[in-house]
């Protein structure tokens, strides 16, 4: 709200004491300002320099011999006589000057635009004005300036209380700056591009002793069953995040992964949770005939090949959706709570063969309305618009379930401008595949791999003993030695020092030559 500002005269009359109270006498008029002589007030008018910040002071009791009807209302406007003498048609200008510098700062007028014969000035709730002090608005100060003067009005506005945009960073910058800014940039672009190092990827091989704590069955069906782990002193485990797993070493030697269903902040216990699958590699079934409470196992990780990006912090999205397949449910449970207590915009689409075979569905039906699920047995087989629905561009999709599942979604999403994150329980589809040979070093034995088939399937035809795990290139049991032959890697954990090495992931890659001859 703008603030009355009044020029005053160079010199002023005694000051009133303190506390003392001036009475006009009786039948005396206030002498107009009009009536000054040489910018000089008679001797008898109040003197406020004690109230004056570069000549300028807000209206008072008082004022009423200086400016005619003065009202005390908020928004009145009054005019002015404009004062004759050299004094106001040539108003001295001085910058607001700090006390211990300029101790006359009272003395001087201010800055102060008459352009007319009159000035029309606001007259809001008065404020009283002190020396010295900063003039921002609710500082006991006015709070207004002068913007401009035109046709014998004085425009006032407030004093702004920010800085405005365009000093951090305006459109029309200079030329000169543009040019030092685009020189900037393209040096700092090339010392990235010159000193960028390829990344080392970080394998985690510790073994953990741990002991299963509690067993329980999960699905109606009886073919999940879920293990809690825990340290048989019962200290603190390393940390994990949504989408991590552990290698499992099993008593017979096998090595397989299950992904992390429990809660990140259990420091003590790990929570997984194995489907029997008669037909698969004995992995699953081994544990469900052999482990129970009180069974020792090493561990490996925990690892993270499907991590979660939140949106906001690791993601640019700004919507999740999970797919959840079968057993394919157990990654996204932790991701499913984080982005619920994060308060996430998310839904999911849980789905398989029938609500007995589904575990964790008490768990998933507790979300609400955000979690859909879906059974083949009353639905059909879902496709792309029943596994995602409202997802548009700008959402992020995590699924994990099915290899015809995983195509399905993937078909759906490409090119629509949708971020896709997947993990597979099954192995990668092989993609530009040729045949090629494989030598066993220690038989001098040659067969050949065939297109559509994978290095290791071979290996096991020959060998069944052969360890492997995840067939996805990630967990490295699989690992062999290269002695001839130039290998073609098709995975991402290996080092660079490794692939010097010679060593290779028989489960996903594959040669770039006619032979491998393999350590073996």
């Amino acid at each position: 709200m703008p603030r009355t500002l009044l020029r005053l005269p160079r010199r002023l009359g005694p000051q009133r004491r303190p506390g003392e109270v001036r009475r006009r006498p009786q039948g005396r008029r206030p002498v107009p300002l009009a009536r000054r002589r040489g910018g000089r007030a008679p001797a008898r008018g109040p003197r406020c320099r004690g109230l004056l910040r570069g000549g300028l002071r807000a209206p008072r009791r008082g004022d009423d011999h200086r400016v005619p009807d003065l009202s005390r209302a908020r928004g009145a406007r009054h005019e002015i006589p404009r004062p004759p003498g050299p004094e106001a048609a040539r108003p001295r200008i001085s910058a607001p000057a700090h006390p211990h510098r300029r101790r006359d700062v009272a003395r001087r007028s201010a800055r102060c635009a008459v352009a007319g014969a009159q000035c029309a000035v606001d007259l809001p709730a008065r404020l009283r004005p002190r020396i010295g002090r900063v003039d921002r608005p609710g500082g006991g100060l006015p709070g207004h300036i002068a913007r401009g003067a035109g046709d014998g009005v004085v425009n006032a506005g407030p004093i702004p209380d920010r800085l405005p945009a365009d000093l951090y960073g305006r459109r029309d910058r200079d030329r000169a700056v543009r040019i030092l800014d685009a020189v900037a940039t393209a040096r700092l672009t090339w010392t990235t591009l010159v000193n960028r190092r390829p990344v080392t990827p970080v394998v985690d091989d510790r073994r953990l002793a741990l002991v299963v704590t509690d067993r329980r069955i999960e699905a109606h069906d009886e073919d999940v069953v879920t293990l809690r782990l825990q340290a048989p002193d019962r200290r603190e485990l390393p940390r994990w995040r949504p989408g991590a797993h552990l290698d499992l070493e099993l008593p017979s030697g096998r090595l397989r992964q299950y992904s992390l269903c429990g809660d990140p902040a259990d420091a003590i216990g790990y929570r997984i949770a194995v489907r029997r699958i008669p037909e698969g590699g004995g992995g699953s079934v081994e544990v469900h005939d052999t482990v129970s409470v009180g069974t020792p196992l090493i561990v490996r990780g925990p690892r993270n090949a499907f991590p979660f990006a939140v949106p906001g912090y690791g993601s640019p999205s700004t919507r999740v959706h999970f797919v959840a397949g079968g057993i394919g449910i157990t990654p996204m449970l932790p991701m499913a709570r984080l982005a619920h207590r994060l308060g996430l915009d998310w839904s999911m689409v849980y789905t398989g063969r029938s609500r007995d075979a589904l575990p964790f569905l008490d768990e998933i039906e507790s979300f609400g309305d955000r979690a859909v699920v879906r059974t083949d047995d009353r639905s059909g087989l879902p496709d792309a618009a029943a596994l995602l629905p409202g997802v548009t561009r700008g959402c992020a999709v995590y699924c994990c379930g099915p290899s015809a599942m995983t195509a399905t979604v993937a078909a759906a999403v490409r090119d629509r401008g949708i971020e896709l994150h997947s993990e597979r329980f099954s192995p990668p589809p092989i993609i530009d595949g040729r045949p090629f040979e494989i030598e066993i070093a220690s038989t001098g034995e040659i067969f050949e791999v065939p297109a559509y088939r994978t290095a290791l399937d071979a290996i096991l035809d020959r060998r069944p003993d052969r360890p492997y795990s995840c067939r996805q290139g990630f967990c490295r049991t699989c690992k062999v030695r290269v002695l001839a032959g130039v290998p073609d890697h098709r995975e991402t954990t290996l080092t660079d020092a490794e692939r010097d090495a010679g060593d290779l992931l028989v489960c996903v890659s594959r040669s770039a030559s006619e032979r491998l001859v393999l350590d073996l």
